[in-house]
């Protein structure tokens, strides 16, 4: 849970998600949010009163969220302020840039309540990042995984059909490779696709009393929990209208019933991949950020936590050195000592040039 006294910045242009992100928010315990539609607004707001942290969209007009970023950065005040970037997928240029401007984390959309709360809790936690070069190992990250990466829990399918037979089929025909949901009206299938924990496909039937699939799609593509989640039609309907119909309300496939299992298993696997590349982008971000602290780690300690006590060291030797009351062997030894820590300390100073020609 958030701590109820952290002031959070909710940053995006458009309405709807603004308000799911500030509910999401006070879901997990938070009390004070303010709310900005673009960046040129949001510093405004920084300049006038207190925040804790920022969450930010990436594409807005006006000024941008990496804008924002850039501009926080630069201004001694703000610079020291928690920063999430919130994307859909980008160019991974586009990420070494946030990570070069010091962003604290990314977030790829859509997101559960469960990993808002993680990143909120890692951002709050991490030392203040306030821009630095991208280290050369985090610029190589192109390929679709990343090697040592965890990889993210099984997906979750959300099964839609009035017809308890065919909920039972469809629910036991994935259960031993994906989490299995259901749902038996359109009413239930729409509250968990626009909940804080969404599924990540979902076989929609059409046919159905009250609101049927048609409109439970319709519904799903307005709301940012739900837009993208794919959409398999599983339906007795085989005419050209409902098919047409199906992929204008973002339908990614269609399925006749009756059924054949293993052309249906083939067709969501397929999808399942998509899901899969779409959850490793988290994770890819995730491991060119820790890359990038790795880097600024690393130079921190070549450039202080390791130089001053050298440089006192060597003070101390030369002092000691200019004693009248030492032997000439006993001056010797102490110039070998100051010449030793003064290599160390050279090699240092070019352990820390050399990572920044690097990055």
């Amino acid at each position: 849970m958030i701590d109820n006294q952290t002031i959070f910045l909710v940053v995006d242009d458009s309405v709807l998600m603004r308000k799911v992100t500030a509910d999401r928010l006070r879901s997990l315990g938070a009390g004070s949010i303010m709310t900005a539609n673009d960046g040129a607004e949001a510093l405004h707001m920084l300049q006038e009163q207190r925040v804790d942290i920022v969450l930010s969209d990436w594409n807005m007009p006006v000024m941008t969220g990496l804008e924002l970023l850039k501009a926080m950065r630069a201004d001694e005040k703000l610079a020291p302020l928690p920063f999430i970037l919130i994307t859909a997928e980008v160019e991974l240029h586009c990420i070494e840039d946030a990570i070069a401007s010091g962003v604290s984390d990314l977030l790829v959309k859509p997101y559960t309540v469960d990993s808002l709360a993680a990143h909120i809790e890692k951002a709050l936690t991490a030392r203040p990042r306030s821009g630095s070069s991208v280290p050369a190992a985090a610029k190589v990250v192109a390929r679709p995984f990343v090697e040592g990466v965890a990889e993210p829990e099984s997906p979750t399918i959300l099964v839609v059909d009035d017809t308890p037979d065919n909920l039972l089929l469809l629910s036991h025909l994935f259960k031993d490779e994906y989490r299995v949901r259901i749902a038996d009206t359109g009413e239930k299938a729409l509250a968990i696709c626009q909940s804080n924990n969404p599924p990540d496909l979902v076989l929609l039937d059409i046919m159905m009393p009250g609101m049927d699939g048609f409109e439970v799609a319709r519904r799903m593509r307005e709301h940012p929990a739900s837009e993208i989640i794919p959409v398999i039609f599983v339906t007795a309907m085989t005419g050209d209208d409902a098919r047409l119909k199906g992929l204008e309300l973002g339908a990614v496939d269609f399925v006749n019933k009756p059924i054949d299992p293993d052309v249906l298993k083939l067709r969501v696997r397929n999808f399942m991949r998509y899901v899969k590349l779409h959850k490793q982008l988290q994770a890819n971000y995730d491991s060119m950020l820790e890359l990038a602290r790795l880097h600024e780690d690393v130079e921190r300690i070549a450039r202080h936590d390791m130089k001053g006590p050298l440089a006192g060291a060597i003070g101390l030797v030369q002092a000691l050195a200019a004693d009248d009351t030492l032997n000439r062997e006993q001056v010797s030894q102490l110039r070998m000592v100051e010449e030793a820590t003064l290599q160390v300390l050279d090699m240092i100073n070019l352990s820390a040039d050399l990572l920044k020609i690097e990055s």
